[in-house]
């Protein structure tokens, strides 16, 4: 009887160490997985640089590899600052060219840096954009 018991006794420290030596291996796995999300997070941000700085020096001598999706940026950031400044002149402000402030419309300099306040042109109203319209969708019925 006593065999039994140190056999059972020697399988269960066996499950044991298996046991062990398994929870090591997941717990190194986790640590190693938690690593390399966090270099890939490090990539992105940092191609994310690599990519705002290409556009700010770049934008007008673009890789032709490239010059299609950087001028396409460039339109956006141009079509979004338009728009921006008409909103600024809706609510009677304009942006200080020198220091980027929101100065009321009226002021001929800028109250935080002292700049002479570069006026824009008059705001008029802007048609609809059509490109925010959802595409219409034909549906074929196939059943027949």
């Amino acid at each position: 009887m006593s065999d039994i018991i140190d056999r059972i006794a020697g399988v269960a420290g066996d499950v044991a160490d298996f046991a062990t030596a398994q929870s090591k291996i997941v717990a190194e796995t986790a640590k190693l997985k938690a690593k390399i999300a966090k270099e890939k997070i490090a990539i992105r941000e940092l191609t994310f640089k690599i990519g705002e700085y290409y556009l700010e020096n770049f934008c007008e001598t673009a890789d032709p590899g490239i010059a299609e999706t950087v001028k396409a940026v460039c339109d956006s950031e141009a079509a979004i600052a338009d728009s921006e400044a008409k909103l600024l002149a809706l609510k009677g402000f304009v942006k200080c060219q020198a220091c980027g402030a929101n100065v009321p419309a009226d002021d001929k300099f800028c109250g935080k840096c002292g700049a002479e306040v570069i006026k824009p042109a008059p705001v008029t109203e802007t048609e609809p954009d059509t490109d925010d319209e959802p595409p219409v969708i034909e549906v074929v019925n196939t059943e027949e």
